[in-house]
C-alpha cells in the first residue's frame, strides 16, 4: 500500500517483486490498521556486482512505534527474506518503529543502521511534531545496509512536503 521504487532507465534491473509480511496480497482492508503490509525488493547490476533494495512500510497502528508481537514478527520476516539473498542490501523505509525496540534490534543484526550510525536527531518533520505535540515520536524511518555497502553519503534532508523527512543514501 503506497510503496514505490523508482530506477533510472540505465540501471540494469535483474529481479524485482514483493513478499508481504503482514496478512496477504488482495485481503480485505476493513480497517486501516489492518491493511495488508509488504516489503519491496529490486535488485540491480553495477558493473558486474549485484545489489538489493528492499522497501518497506510497517504497521502504524498501534501509533506508540514501540514493539508489539506484530512488529516483531515483521521484522523477524524481512530478516528471514534477507537472509535468502546474497549480495549487498540496502533495506529502508517507514518501518514505525522507535530506535530502542527489539524490532529495531532484529534488524540490526548483521546490517548498519545508518540513523544510528549517523547520529540522526529525527525521521519526522515539524508536521509530525505539531500533530502529535503531547507525544512527540522523533522516528519512524530507517535505512540499514550490509557491511559490504560503501556508504559514500548518507543524511535526512530538513523539508516540510511531509509528517517524514526524506533520506538520502549515496552508495558504491
Amino acid at each position: 500500500m503506497g510503496l514505490a521504487i523508482f530506477a533510472r532507465k540505465s540501471l540494469k534491473v535483474t529481479a524485482k517483486g514483493d513478499i508481504f509480511i503482514w496478512r496477504k496480497r488482495f485481503d480485505k482492508m476493513d480497517k486501516r490498521f489492518n491493511t495488508p503490509s509488504n516489503i519491496q525488493y529490486l535488485s540491480f547490476n553495477i558493473d558486474g556486482k549485484e545489489f538489493l533494495i528492499c522497501n518497506f512500510h510497517g504497521k502504524w497502528s498501534p501509533g506508540s512505534k514501540l514493539d508489539t508481537k506484530q512488529r516483531i514478527r515483521q521484522s523477524y520476516l524481512i530478516k528471514q527474506f534477507l537472509k535468502s539473498k546474497k549480495s549487498p542490501v540496502i533495506l529502508c523505509g517507514d518501518f514505525n518503529l522507535m530506535p530502542e525496540t527489539k524490532s529495531v534490534a532484529i534488524l540490526e543484526k548483521g546490517m548498519n543502521n545508518l540513523i544510528k550510525e549517523y547520529k540522526i536527531i529525527s525521521t519526522r518533520s515539524k508536521i509530525s511534531l505539531k500533530q502529535h505535540s503531547d507525544n512527540p515520536q522523533y522516528f519512524a524511518d530507517y535505512i540499514f545496509v550490509t557491511p559490504d555497502i560503501k556508504v559514500d553519503d548518507f543524511k535526512v534532508i530538513s523539508t516540510e512536503i511531509s509528517d517524514h523527512l526524506p533520506l538520502l543514501l549515496e552508495f558504491s
